[in-house]
């Protein structure tokens, strides 16, 4: 098994804790609390992407020597576009299966449209945090990268 297939295994393993994470963090304040699906977006994504990233940077990915102070604003911003990205197709998908499941009571409780819509959007953001991550953690800084060699 190629070495990159083998770390994206071990991204989707990880990322799955980072996802629970950012579940049980969004579902919380969506349900419960009741702020809108966007901001707890922004804030359990947040949450689980640095999660995923710190603990994929350490174990999984193969680390240059530029260390996590520089990646990691660098993530967060990343992950700051990426949620808003995806805070907007979440929404976008809520508004489908609203209008798609009208009728339905099941569908009323309260924060079962912004949860279902997250589950529906998670797989194109696991991928892109995976290629991120990966080029961050292996590329990102060493010296064959930046055009400037070794002195």
């Amino acid at each position: 098994m190629k070495k990159t297939h083998i770390q994206a295994i071990k991204f989707v393993f990880v990322s799955g804790v980072g996802w629970l994470l950012d579940m049980c963090v969004y579902t919380y304040l969506v349900a419960l609390v009741g702020i809108t699906a966007f901001t707890a977006n922004l804030v359990s994504g947040s949450c689980g992407a640095l999660f995923s990233f710190i603990v994929s940077h350490e174990r999984i990915f193969e680390k240059n020597k530029t260390g996590l102070t520089l990646k990691v604003p660098i993530y967060l911003a990343y992950t700051v576009v990426n949620i808003v990205v995806a805070s907007f197709c979440i929404k976008l998908v809520q508004n489908w299966m609203i209008l798609a499941t009208a009728p339905c009571s099941f569908c009323q409780i309260k924060g079962f449209y912004p949860v279902v819509a997250k589950i529906i959007v998670t797989p194109f953001t696991l991928a892109m945090n995976f290629v991120v991550s990966r080029i961050l953690s292996e590329r990102f800084g060493s010296p064959e990268h930046s055009g400037q060699g070794e002195v």
